[in-house]
């Protein structure tokens, strides 16, 4: 079996770089609506706070969470903290189908996005895996190492 490795993650300058330019896109629709509808400037001003809740929630579900991934003891679990509230993931690493680079063509109904990266990148990973009857899918953001050790891991299950 591999030796147990864990990492943690958190957004970094280019997800807090985005949500700024998300901040100043929110602010300039909603100044567009309010000097488009001159009558009814209430409801630009409405219109602004919606998109500013939006933008709210995103920051605090992807800027403000961290990131535990972990793999040992032929398992992978995958834990999301914001604030007190945590959620974990996690599989036994033999009933992992696949982890591949790309989204798979059709998803399964189950996706657990654990990843700190707003937009997809290269270090996303798309392990799919079995639960029961069920099909489930986890984005990550693993480092190499962490990649490595679970193949290794997988490797040493399958024989």
């Amino acid at each position: 079996m591999a030796q147990n490795f864990t990492e943690k993650k958190a957004a970094g300058l280019r997800e807090f770089l985005f949500t700024l330019v998300m901040a100043c896109v929110c602010y300039g629709i909603g100044r567009l609506v309010r000097d488009a509808l001159t009558s009814y400037k209430v409801v630009g001003d409405l219109i602004t706070i919606a998109l500013g809740c939006v933008l709210a929630y995103f920051v605090i579900t992807r800027y403000a969470s961290s990131y535990t991934y972990s793999v040992g003891d032929g398992v992978l679990k995958v834990t999301r903290s914001i604030g007190h509230r945590v959620t974990a993931v996690e599989t036994d690493i033999s009933s992992i189908k696949r982890i591949s680079a790309s989204k798979p063509d059709k998803a399964p109904e189950h996706v657990y996005k654990m990843t700190p990266y707003i937009l997809p990148n290269k270090r996303t990973r798309y392990v799919v895996f079995r639960q029961g009857k069920a099909e489930k899918m986890i984005v990550f953001a693993p480092s190499n190492e962490l990649l490595k050790a679970l193949k290794a891991d997988k490797h040493t299950e399958r024989k």
